[in-house]
């Protein structure tokens, strides 16, 4: 594990040694007694240290149930970042909380959702004891789901606090979905497994057609490009952007790829007879393994990136010539592999110039796959390719402009408006 290093093998406690946890993943009694710090690492080298307050050095006596107790061997097989959460890493409870959401092979993407979420609830209750917390009820939670309307997102120095988007909400909807979502899971953990007295979860869930829950689901129409502003978006990237930004562009259209499945796409998993790119099952959210279909244009381009582009930032800084496809450009890290916040800021920046505020790198799939059911592919088809469980997920992604729906329904009901048409004529010629 990051944070914490690798524990395993021979040396069951060593990597657990600085974070103050006993070789079973615990916070061992003399770091428990002093009260002071836990020294977390990070993906830099560097080093986080979190102050534990007088509550949050407060281990609860509820460690019986053995699936409290994980061993090295258990921990060594999920990565999780402990600096992204290092309030839930001061606990027990919480870690391994986090540690079971491993075992049960969530995505890497997902745990670190979670653990930012649960120490989001955690600072919320950081001035009381943690049995206030797991022994909260709807109305403590109802207070917190609150505040996450009417506070601004942590994104440090670079975030805008004075933004209200549409929503009145100063947080994203799908952000405060996601952290509402990710108590009522942390609850229902507890009670699964005894740890709080109360046996109803106080975070409700809505029931389709019968009830509400916290936070209501948006309902307005969905947005992504119409092929003018689209044509705007790729002329803008062809004219002003890097190589390695418009191959990044039409390699995540072409694939309907997610964010960090482009950027962990390998050189050595490109087919050059197929013009296919594999995209690996670690990579994806669902850990289906699936491949992109490159057309030729972009096929060119990328071939000209790697070539070029890359193969000189290989060559200045080092690396593995048949790793990761996209490297960093930038002076901090030149040659290293690009995170998907690279790939964010980048779109972010674009948007601000072409004037579309609504784009993401995730709409870009969702153009995918609309042009996909567009061109004629079956819905089973176009689910197979953006990897999806279900096609009721598949048609969550698909959006047809409303032009398209529009002149459908006019070719549909033809007949019907010449009907209309007639008798309005006969009753002018009455008249």
């Amino acid at each position: 594990m990051r944070g914490q290093g690798r524990a395993g093998g021979a040396e069951p406690g060593r990597g657990h040694a600085r974070l103050g946890l006993d070789p079973y993943g615990r916070l061992d009694r003399p770091a428990r007694e002093a009260g002071s710090y836990v020294s977390l690492g990070s993906m830099n080298a560097r080093r986080l240290d979190y102050q534990i307050g007088k509550h949050e050095t407060e281990m609860l006596d509820r460690s019986s149930s053995s699936e409290l107790f994980v061993t090295a061997k258990e921990c060594a097989m999920h990565e999780i970042d402990w600096t992204w959460c290092p309030r839930v890493a001061a606990h027990e409870i919480t870690r391994n909380f986090l540690l079971s959401q491993a075992r049960l092979q969530k995505a890497r993407q997902t745990l670190e959702a979670y653990g930012r979420d649960l120490d989001d609830l955690l600072e919320a209750f950081a001035d009381r004891p943690l049995n206030d917390l797991i022994e909260a009820d709807s109305g403590q939670l109802e207070i917190y789901i609150d505040g996450l309307y009417n506070r601004p997102p942590k994104h440090g120095a670079s975030s805008q606090p004075n933004i209200t988007r549409i929503t009145r909400t100063r947080l994203s909807l799908s952000t405060i979905r996601r952290r509402v979502g990710t108590a009522r899971r942390f609850y229902q953990w507890l009670i699964d497994r005894k740890l709080r007295q109360d046996l109803v979860n106080p975070v409700p869930k809505g029931v389709k057609g019968m009830s509400r829950g916290p936070v209501p689901s948006p309902r307005q129409d969905p947005w992504i490009p119409d092929d003018e502003l689209w044509a705007r978006i790729l002329q803008h990237f062809l004219e002003n952007e890097s190589l390695r930004n418009q191959v990044l562009l039409l390699v995540c259209y072409d694939g309907a790829l997610r964010r960090q499945e482009c950027v962990h796409l390998r050189v050595e998993d490109i087919d050059h007879k197929s013009l296919t790119i594999k995209v690996r099952a670690e990579t994806t959210k669902n850990g289906k393994e699936r491949f992109v279909v490159l057309s030729p244009i972009t096929y060119q381009k990328l071939q000209q990136y790697i070539t070029r582009e890359r193969a000189r930032l290989i060559d200045d800084y080092g690396g593995d010539a048949s790793g990761t496809i996209f490297l960093s450009e930038s002076h901090r890290n030149p040659g290293k592999p690009i995170s998907v916040w690279t790939f964010q800021d980048v779109i972010k920046k674009v948007r601000t110039i072409v004037g579309t505020p609504g784009l993401t790198p995730h709409k870009l799939r969702h153009l995918m796959l609309t042009d996909l059911v567009r061109g004629g592919m079956s819905l089973d088809e176009v689910g197979h390719y953006a990897g999806h469980a279900s096609l009721a997920t598949t048609g969550l992604y698909v959006h047809p402009e409303r032009s398209m729906v529009a002149r459908d329904v006019r070719k549909a009901t033809r007949w019907r408006d010449e009907q209309v048409k007639r008798l309005i004529e006969e009753t002018q010629l009455d008249e």
